[in-house]
C-alpha cells in the first residue's frame, strides 16, 4: 500500500492491472491514464476557484437562513444550515460558470458532474484561521455509493470548504430558529449548540480516482467507516464514509485548494 505518493495520472497498482505478460503496460495506455489526470486536475482546480469566489466572507446565520427561505430553498429550515446555505451559493456558481448539474448513482444524489463527479461538503472548525490549520473529520456518503461511483465514473471527488464557527453561546439564534420552523421543543441542557455564524476559509478538492484508491485510502484511514443511528422504523442504516482531512492532505489526495478572499 502507498502512504505517500499522490493519486493522480498513472498509478501503478492502475498500471498492473493494464499490462499484458511479463507486466508491460503500452504507452498509450500511460498516456490516457495521464490526460485524464490532467483534465480532472484542470477541473478541480476550476471549481474550487469558482466556490472560493461565490463565497460571502462571513456568513450570519439568521440573514443566511432568512435567504434560503425568500428563495424558497427546500433546505432552508435544516438545523445544519451552514452547509445547506454552501449549497445554496455554490451549486448555482459552479452550473453558471461551466454548465453541468447532479447525477444520481444507485440510489444517491451527488451535487454537481461536469466531466467528473463531484459532493460538496462542509467543515466546521473553531478557531480556525489559515488553509494548513484545517483538522478533524468531515462526514461523507454512505460507503456503497461512494465505491460504486468510484468504480462507474473512475473518480469521485469531494470540494470541501473549511471555515471557522461561532457557537450560538446565548441561544438567541436556536430560539429563533425554532420558532421558524414551528417547533414547540425548547432547547435543552443537553442540546448541541446551532453554529451562529460562519466564515469560509479554504476550498479543497479531495479526489479518489478509481474503487481502488477508495479502498486504499480506508486502509490508511483516510477515509474511515461509521455506523449510522437506526432508521426511525428501526431499520439498521448502511454505513457511512468520513474524511480525514489533515491525513488526506498529508497523503496526497488534496488535488487543488483554494483560499476565500484570495486575490
Amino acid at each position: 500500500t502507498r502512504t505517500s505518493a499522490p493519486r493522480y495520472g498513472s498509478s501503478s497498482g492502475g498500471v498492473k492491472r493494464m499490462g499484458g505478460p511479463g507486466g508491460e503496460v503500452p504507452a498509450t495506455s500511460v498516456r490516457g491514464r495521464a490526460a485524464v489526470g490532467d483534465r480532472l486536475r484542470q477541473e478541480a482546480e476550476l471549481l474550487v476557484e469558482a466556490l472560493a469566489q461565490s463565497c460571502p466572507r462571513r456568513w450570519e446565520g439568521r440573514p443566511c437562513v432568512e435567504e434560503m427561505l425568500t428563495a424558497e430553498y427546500s433546505r432552508a429550515r435544516q438545523t445544519e444550515w451552514v452547509g445547506w446555505y454552501f449549497e445554496f451559493v455554490g451549486l448555482p456558481a459552479l452550473v453558471n460558470a461551466y454548465g453541468g448539474g447532479p447525477r444520481q448513482i444507485g440510489a444517491t444524489e451527488f451535487d454537481y458532474v461536469r466531466s467528473f463527479v463531484w459532493d460538496l461538503k462542509t467543515h466546521a472548525q473553531e478557531g480556525l484561521a489559515a488553509p494548513h490549520d484545517v483538522v478533524g473529520q468531515a462526514p461523507l456518503n454512505d460507503r456503497d455509493a461512494i465505491l460504486r461511483c468510484a468504480r462507474e465514473s473512475r473518480s469521485i471527488g469531494f470540494l470541501v470548504l473549511s471555515g471557522a464557527f461561532v457557537p450560538d453561546a446565548d441561544g438567541a439564534f436556536d430560539a429563533w430558529h425554532r420558532r421558524m420552523r414551528g417547533s414547540t421543543r425548547q432547547r435543552g441542557a443537553g442540546s448541541r449548540a446551532l453554529k451562529a455564524a460562519f466564515r469560509p476559509v479554504t476550498v479543497d478538492a479531495y479526489v479518489f480516482q478509481g474503487a481502488t484508491a477508495v479502498e486504499e485510502a480506508l486502509e490508511q484511514r483516510v477515509l474511515i467507516s461509521f455506523r449510522q443511528g437506526r432508521q426511525p422504523s428501526g431499520a439498521a442504516r448502511r454505513p457511512k464514509l468520513k474524511l480525514d482531512l489533515r491525513r488526506g492532505r498529508e497523503k496526497g489526495y488534496v488535488m487543488a485548494s483554494r483560499a476565500v478572499g484570495a486575490a
